[in-house]
């Protein structure tokens, strides 16, 4: 017990942020439209994600690291954080359309096949990626 609670006061101090975003990440209203997490995540609202976490606060840990985060700017950082994550995976699912096609025409031989067609995107995807960026500097 003494271990987990010098563990729990480590991470109050050194990684309030990163525990708080990564408990929002696992939180359902993070996905849904009309969820209250989402509202505030979407519009980069502290104050609204500071609402939200007080509300929904669901152990000890997470108490203390929301009473540890006492400033509005750190809530405002954690907010933008979550909104380029919710950003990321909304590009993320705008491109698998792209990956269907492609997997289809490679033959189908169990998982690793699959495995090697996502890759094989993916290395288009950064190449495509690393030329456009090659094109912009020059």
């Amino acid at each position: 017990m003494q271990e987990y609670q010098q563990i729990a006061a480590w991470v109050k101090e050194q990684h309030a942020e990163d525990y708080l975003l990564t408990w929002l990440l696992t939180q359902p209203q993070l996905w849904w439209c009309e969820g209250e997490l989402y509202q505030a995540a979407i519009s980069k609202d502290g104050e609204r994600l500071k609402a939200f976490v007080e509300t929904h606060q669901e152990s000890e840990l997470l108490v203390q690291i929301a009473d540890k985060l006492t400033e509005d700017d750190t809530w405002e950082i954690v907010a933008v954080f979550l909104n380029q994550i919710c950003d990321f995976y909304q590009e993320l699912l705008a491109k698998l359309p792209e990956v269907r096609p492609k997997r289809e025409r490679i033959p189908r031989r169990g998982l690793e096949s699959q495995n090697f067609a996502i890759e094989a995107w993916a290395r288009e995807e950064s190449d495509a990626d690393r030329h456009s960026d090659s094109d912009a500097i020059a």
